[in-house]
């Protein structure tokens, strides 16, 4: 039998199949981009991704059948099913499957393919009822005796009242005048301006359209009718023509809702036809929404004119669908042309071009030209070529239309340029066609590439120009697991619909079963269509790309695009590293996560440090093995694993504000909403499930919770449905490891209470609090984008414990975790703060964090007691959520958290959540800001532990007034600052997206907090890393000195280092009057030059360490005019500020000022970059009298560690400002104070690695440089 359910709408299937080649591809891509100013905030890494953009060229099959409007899965004629049609069991009509993709009938006295639905004037083919080749069903009346035509069921191209179809994403009249929406009363046939078909229109007044419904099927090999009837009362997942069906005749001011069912016997179908009801009015009617919702009113016999669903549509919104549909998507070639033009569009910074297989010469447009840098003119021009072009009545040579682009990349297509720009840029082909190849042969040169005993064929033409070296740079493509070619070549992506093969796939691997290679027997092409179309999937494997059919099921289409993941093995790290202690003794550890992107599984390791700050080769433990198991090389051993049944992972109950263990459900029916929805989260986990959530089947309903019990398992760790191990249902994506990639979540060491405050600080003594927890196990805590926040013994790396947020953006992408291939995306991607704080009279240590890019929340947990962790104590565990759910100005939350404690008003003072609004809160998700403004939110710890927030009362918003819906401004982190030393926070600073530096004043009551603009950078340079703050030289009477850098790091198009904006470090004077500073009230200092010099670090007499040492101006500040200082990073007399910006935390130490900056990779073929590590005098930004930093490792800070600067024919020794990272791009430096207390250790993460280095004592005019720390 033909498995109807496996037939996907083609605009879906070539949609999806593009977007998970340009995911894949490293393009950054979602199907819902960044609109107007929103950032369009990077899924993966930046440092990880080529700024080469690949060149995609588009081959469409430009044959006669693209231009027909029926298209259909292999299924049985009418005939075999009703007696009353003519035609007989073993008639070449009703004793065989219809295959062909069109739709048969008798009419006319005569049989009857149906091409078209309709007669219009651009029709290439006959579309009258007089030819027995084509036809159309407007002149036939085929659904007169086939109701199956009217649905998208089973004619795939037709109306689905599933889809919201929408006008190309392109432009209709000349090159920039974009489509728009069709006229109900007036549908165009083809809304491109000049085109045959767009003077015709069409009145869609009565338009039909059915739903289908599986109640009935068949007891043998093929359906029987007459004496012979077999249908069956049971569902059998094919559409046959006596299933019921509901009719919708959707007319000019009304619809009619039709319910048709049918009990065949041996004399006919003997249909019902019931009128359920007629709808009227302006209602959003649930039966006019989804299939679904059809399929439940229908099966219950009630709701017919019910309303207000989730899916529901008014009359208007089904007109409107209908028209677009018609004039949009009707035809084979328009779904082509929607989905082409709707990648592009949401993807423009890319190479495109394309062609067709037959008039080749009309139509061809190259990628963009090599002088181009922005693509929207190309692509615009691109896309009205397209849309002019008429399908002729034409064959399908499609080898000679693939060897086509192979000649295109290969620089030998007569009048073509080369598209090759790079040495690692990556070349693709995407080849769409419906049907079967014929006509032209490919050259002769081609013959039998892939020496399968078949010459000519399409896959020797994939294969030829996969294996060709397509030019004469160096060979420095990257490799990735699926395809290992590292020369320029190209790489084929196949898709077809409404045509099957002969060959299977059985496991959904994407690949035929048994496995086949390359010369293996994929079947002769010249034998048999079915053989060509095997074919186009043997010309995906020969070229390492892909191949995706619309009759395959869905998790083919996603499977296949693991042929093209790009991502090379690399091991990095973008997160600072955590410390166990802040002097350097015995037992001191660093603790550095990473992650490895050819599988985005995560490390944690934990390395020794000694007295001299040398840094430990071999880590003391890997959590990813010790939580994973089996054999690990660093360190070497081999351990047990953890059970994933035996981990504590808690997670936000499905229905209230409270902790559960993160567990299946025992009963899912008792969860289940009177509409049969379930809870947000747990609909969100079953995405992916075999059958609608809402189903009302027992027997789906009971496979929909045993998926959801196997993901949940594994994502708890269960490896048994890994599709390696071959599971029977419910094939899961293979795992590296059970722990996921670890990016931007800097770890945090949790030891014994540290705090300093007094016993009458607050409800509770601190130093009870302290005594009882001064044994307590150290933990280090770190978020992975396995979607939790886990926790680790700091002395074993065993996990003790690991949350997962019940923030809707994490549990909605869940689900994405076990598809195979995975496409990366951010969870629970945050840094954690911890710190002791009191909750209801106690003191507590409270764990808080965002989830940056992974989410529009932050979430608390008690991690007072690490020997209390257990699912069983969740409850107690959890303390709040808090989401743009909960306040619509809240965007993704990339600010880190400070807690602390604020003055509600004079009587009342609270521990608080203090963190930035972060980005993009205008987002169109459903809680979209009315404003876009950056600001700052308090949130009460114990405010929301009901799980109910009200603004005002347990949590505080302060509006800076700058931002707006169109572009969106966002706050990053802050720092709180307590000036009078009673550890209440009395101002917070931070930054925004806009360029400016904030200033909130809390000392009076909540009711009085206010902000104002501290200062305001020239050319809006964005400010997206916390600030920190130091006291004024002259005194904390005079104010403090706010010290920040400027950039961003967040976009994929900031990872460039041309064309971008000059960044600069502040150090800002703040008098506490309210004024604010510009960049022309400061002292500027500059960086003079670069200079590499070699040093002798172990004492050989060899100079054989390479330094790349900076030096800067040593200008004296004067506080009568100067309100403070600023550098801006780029040398002084260059044009080239190499992208440089400063994006991260900076440090005060022993009157210096401590920054790390990035650089981007200077070669377009590269991963990751560089950073500078900069250490100016504090009061004046001035270069240090002497280096502070021990560049010759003799632990002492002399002359011998400066730098030989060379000026023309001379040189000056001085000490340097900064020098170049050894380990690529760096984050902020974790400090160890050396025993003697003379030096100290700065250990750093980087891309490439871990480092360290030691630095001295600074004089400085500096006083008093911090105070207590406001965590």
């Amino acid at each position: 039998m033909n498995a109807v359910s496996g037939m996907r709408h083609p605009l879906k299937t070539i949609k999806r199949a593009v977007i998970i080649l340009m995911m894949l591809i490293g393009l950054s891509f979602t199907w819902t981009p960044a609109k107007g100013g929103e950032l369009d905030l990077a899924t993966t890494p930046l440092f990880l991704g080529s700024t080469v953009k690949p060149n995609i060229f588009f081959m469409v099959d430009d044959s006669g059948s693209m231009d027909w409007s029926i298209l259909t899965p292999v299924h049985w004629h009418a005939c075999s099913y009703d007696p009353n049609i003519t035609g007989s069991y073993y008639s070449s009509e009703c004793g065989f499957e219809i295959t062909n993709g069109m739709m048969r009938t008798w009419a006319n006295n005569n049989w009857r393919y149906i091409a078209y639905m309709y007669r219009t004037s651009d029709n290439d083919y006959p579309d009258d009822c007089n030819s027995t080749s084509y036809a159309s069903n407007e002149a036939c009346g085929a659904e007169d005796s086939d109701w199956r035509v009217l649905s998208s069921d089973l004619n795939v191209i037709y109306y689905n009242p599933d889809s919201t179809h929408s006008p190309w994403n392109g432009p209709c009249v000349d090159t920039d005048e974009l489509c728009t929406n069709a006229s109900f009363s007036n549908a165009r046939s083809n809304p491109r301006e000049g085109t045959q078909g767009y003077s015709s229109t069409r009145n869609l007044a009565g338009f039909e359209y059915a739903v289908w419904i599986d109640d009935r099927g068949y007891s043998d090999s093929r359906p029987l009718r007459g004496s012979n009837v077999n249908a069956t009362d049971s569902s059998n997942d094919e559409i046959d023509l006596w299933d019921s069906h509901v009719k919708f005749v959707v007319d000019s001011t009304n619809v009619q809702v039709w319910h048709i069912t049918y009990n065949p016997n041996s004399s006919g179908m003997n249909a019902t036809e019931t009128l359920k009801t007629t709808l009227s009015g302006s209602a959003c009617y649930n039966v006019l929404g989804g299939k679904s919702s059809v399929r439940t009113i229908a099966g219950n016999d009630s709701g017919w004119s019910g309303t207000g669903s989730g899916d529901c549509r008014t009359i208007s919104e089904v007109q409107q669908n209908v028209a677009d549909w018609y004039t949009y998507e009707r035809r084979r070639s328009f779904v082509t042309k929607s989905a082409i033009s709707s990648v592009i569009k949401d993807a423009e910074y890319y190479r495109y071009g394309l062609s067709v297989i037959n008039l080749y010469t009309s139509l061809f447009t190259e990628v963009p030209s090599d002088n181009q840098s922005e693509y929207a003119e190309h692509n615009n021009a691109l896309l009205a070529d397209l849309y002019d072009f008429n399908w002729p009545v034409a064959g399908t040579p499609l080898r000679s239309g693939l060897q086509k682009v192979g000649q295109y990349f290969d620089n030998t297509l007569s009048g073509k340029s080369d598209p090759i720009q790079e040495a690692c840029q990556q070349n693709f082909s995407i080849l769409l066609t419906d049907g079967y190849w014929n006509g032209d042969s490919p050259s002769s040169y081609i013959g039998d590439s892939d020496n399968d005993g078949h010459s000519r064929t399409l896959a020797d033409v994939a294969h030829y120009y996969y294996d060709k070296d397509l030019s004469d740079l160096e060979n420095i493509v990257a490799p990735n697991t699926f395809d290992e070619a590292t020369h320029q070549h190209m790489v084929t992506f196949t898709v077809a619909f409404g045509v099957s093969g002969l060959l299977i796939d059985t496991d959904n691997d994407g690949w035929p079963d048994p496995t086949l290679d390359t010369n293996d027997d994929w079947g002769n092409p010249f034998y048999s269509e079915a053989s060509k179309i095997d074919d186009l999937w043997h010309a995906a494997y020969n070229s390492s790309g892909t191949f995706v059919g619309a009759q395959t099921p869905d998790s083919v289409s996603e499977t296949l695009a693991a042929a093209l993941a790009n991502i090379a093995n690399r091991v990095s790290s973008a997160t600072t590293v955590a410390q166990n202690s802040t002097t350097l003794k015995t037992d001191s550890q660093v603790y550095q996560a990473r992650f490895d992107s050819s599988n985005w599984s995560g490390q944690l390791l934990a390395y020794t440090i000694d007295s001299e700050g040398e840094i430990g080769s071999t880590p003391v433990w890997n959590a990813h093995c010790v939580l994973t198991g089996g054999t690990c090389t660093a360190p070497s051993s081999t351990f047990d694993g953890i059970s994933y049944d035996n981990r504590v992972i808690i997670t936000r109950d499905w229905t209230s504000a409270s902790g559960i263990p993160f567990r299946t459900p025992e009963d899912f029916s008792v969860l289940l909403e009177q509409d049969g929805t379930l809870p947000d989260n747990l609909d969100s986990l079953l995405a992916n499930a075999p059958y609608e959530i809402s189903t009302s089947n027992t027997s789906e309903q009971n496979d929909n919770w045993d998926f959801a019990e196997d993901l949940i398992e594994y994502i708890r760790g269960n490896r048994d449905h890994e599709s390696q191990n071959s599971p029977s249902v419910n094939s899961f994506r293979n795992r590296g490891s059970i722990l996921g990639d670890i990016i931007h979540s800097d770890p945090v060491y949790v030891g014994a209470p540290q705090r300093l405050y007094n016993d009458n600080f607050d409800s509770a003594p601190y130093s009870a609090f302290k005594s009882a927890y001064a044994s307590r196990m150290p933990v280090v805590y770190t978020g992975g984008n396995d979607g939790m926040m886990h926790g680790f013994r700091a002395d074993t790396g065993a996990e003790v414990i690991a949350y997962v947020p019940g923030i809707r953006h994490n549990y909605e992408k869940l689900p994405n975790l076990a598809v195979q291939p995975y496409l990366h995306q951010y969870l629970v991607d945050g840094s954690p703060t911890v710190s002791d704080v009191v909750i209801g009279n106690e003191w507590r240590t409270v764990l808080a964090s965002g989830m940056r890019s992974g989410g529009q929340g932050i979430f608390a947990l008690d991690v007072t007691d690490p020997s209390s962790f257990s699912e069983a104590n969740a409850e107690n565990i959890y303390l709040f959520e808090f989401s743009d759910e909960d306040d619509a100005d809240l965007g993704f939350t990339h600010s880190n958290i400070t807690l602390a404690k604020v003055k509600v008003n004079a009587a009342d003072y609270r521990w608080a959540a203090i963190f930035g609004n972060g980005y993009n809160n205008s987002q169109a998700d459903g809680y979209a800001s009315s404003n876009g403004q950056a600001s700052l939110f308090i949130v009460l710890l114990e405010g929301g532990t009901n799980g109910q927030w009200t603004l005002g009362s347990n949590y505080f918003k302060l509006s800076t007034g700058v931002g707006s819906t169109s572009t969106p401004n966002g706050l990053a982190s802050p720092y709180a600052v307590d000036i009078n030393a009673d550890y209440i926070t009395d101002y917070v600073y931070a930054g925004d997206l806009e360029g400016n530096m904030w200033r909130f004043d809390l000392t009076g009551s909540a009711s009085e907090w206010n902000s104002s603009k501290l200062f305001e950078t020239d050319n809006n340079q964005a400010i997206t890393a916390s600030p920190i703050v130091g006291v004024h030289p002259t005194g904390l009477e005079n104010g403090v000195l706010v010290y920040f850098g400027t950039g961003k790091y967040l976009e994929p198009t900031d990872n460039s280092t041309v064309s971008q904006t000059t960044q600069s470090f502040y150090a800002v004077w703040d008098q506490f009057d309210g004024s604010t500073i510009s960049k022309a009230d400061l002292l500027e200092q500059e960086i003079l030059d670069e200079q590499a010099q070699l040093f002798d670090t172990d004492g050989d007499a060899q100079q054989d360490s390479l330094i790349n040492g900076r030096r800067t101006t040593d200008d004296t500040i004067d506080w009568d005019v100067n309100n403070g200082w600023y550098m801006d990073l780029i040398v002084s007399g260059s044009n080239d500020n190499q992208g440089e910006r400063q994006v991260t935390r900076p440090l005060l130490r022993n009157g210096a000022v401590i920054f790390t900056t990035l650089i981007p990779s200077s070669s377009s073929c590269d991963f990751g970059g560089e950073s500078w590590i900069m250490e100016l005098d504090a009061a004046s930004g001035s270069a240090l009298p002497m280096s502070p930093f021990d560049f010759n490792n003799n632990h002492t800070f002399d002359d011998g560690d400066k730098i030989d600067f060379v000026y023309g024919q001379t040189a000056e020794r001085a000490a340097a400002s900064g020098y170049q990272s050894e380990v690529g791009i760096t984050a902020t430096p974790a400090v160890f104070v050396a025993a003697s207390k003379v030096s100290e250790v700065k250990v750093i993460s980087g891309s490439g690695g871990l480092g360290s280095f030691t630095e001295g004592p600074v004089n400085t005019t500096v006083g008093r440089q911090t105070w207590r720390q406001i965590k």
